[in-house]
């Protein structure tokens, strides 16, 4: 009986429909002031919502916010106590729904906010340094199989928006700026707390999405040079190492696997 009334009452706070506790309620006045709960879980989620996608708030304004945010409230409520993290897939419903903003990359700038959110809240985890493989032949090194570390994420954009989106995490954007259709490919990654990012080229995000992708590093470096022969393997793999970016999932420095 008491799950009945929670799905029931879930069921409301997601499409506002009374309803389904109509079973619950003496009279129509008691279904009325069920609105209050409602209002107040709308006005939760979409406050979670401005606060992870602040730069999408500040480019399209409170009213088309709040109109966009509660339709994504209503397709997908909150799966868990926490909010900390609501919103995961925000950016497809911005996608779908350009007839409300009317901004072709405005789900870059969500995909953006969103990956911040993300590296801000990882799990930090044991990640060798570069001096941890000095002693390894260029052989064992190339054999490696690594993945990329939980604060650190590739992003795939169909718009030339990381400046744009940058200036406006930092309350930055007062003036117009030309947005082309043009892909980028970021590699972002939080370091002491900060979360960093950076435009990559076609050679360094092949080798870095080689590695993502659980390929030796042999492959990765093959995957590069063959985009751009003049790549430096190494400076990217150092690179990698130095700020932390990297698991090993086969062969560990230390002699060991994991």
């Amino acid at each position: 009986m008491l799950d009945a009334y929670y799905d029931s009452f879930s069921r409301f706070l997601r499409d506002g429909t009374p309803d389904a506790l109509a079973d619950y309620c003496g009279d129509k006045a008691e279904l009325a002031y069920l609105h209050v709960y409602r209002n107040g879980f709308l006005k939760t989620c979409t406050d979670v919502l401005r606060s992870n996608y602040s730069s999408v708030h500040q480019l399209v304004g409170e009213a088309c916010f709040t109109a966009v945010a509660h339709r994504y409230v209503q397709a997908n409520p909150p799966r868990t106590a926490s909010l900390v993290t609501y919103g995961d897939d925000f950016a497809q419903l911005i996608e779908a729904t350009r007839d409300l903003h009317g901004l072709a990359y405005l789900a870059c700038i969500a995909k953006l906010d969103r990956t911040w959110t993300e590296l801000y809240f990882a799990e930090d985890a044991e990640t060798p340094d570069a001096g941890a493989l000095a002693g390894m032949s260029a052989e064992t090194l190339m054999a490696l199989r690594c993945r990329l570390a939980p604060n650190a994420q590739l992003v795939s954009l169909d718009f030339s928006a990381l400046e744009a989106w940058a200036r406006l995490r930092q309350g930055a954007l007062r003036t117009q700026m030309e947005i082309r259709r043009s892909p980028l490919q970021i590699l972002m990654w939080r370091w002491d707390g900060d979360i960093l990012f950076r435009a990559l080229d076609v050679a360094e995000h092949a080798f870095i999405a080689g590695l993502a992708a659980g390929h030796a590093c042999a492959e990765a470096a093959l995957a590069a040079t063959e985009l751009d022969a003049t790549f430096d393997v190494a400076a990217g793999l150092a690179s990698l190492l130095r700020d932390r970016m990297l698991i090993f999932e086969t062969q560990h420095p230390s002699g060991g696997t994991r």
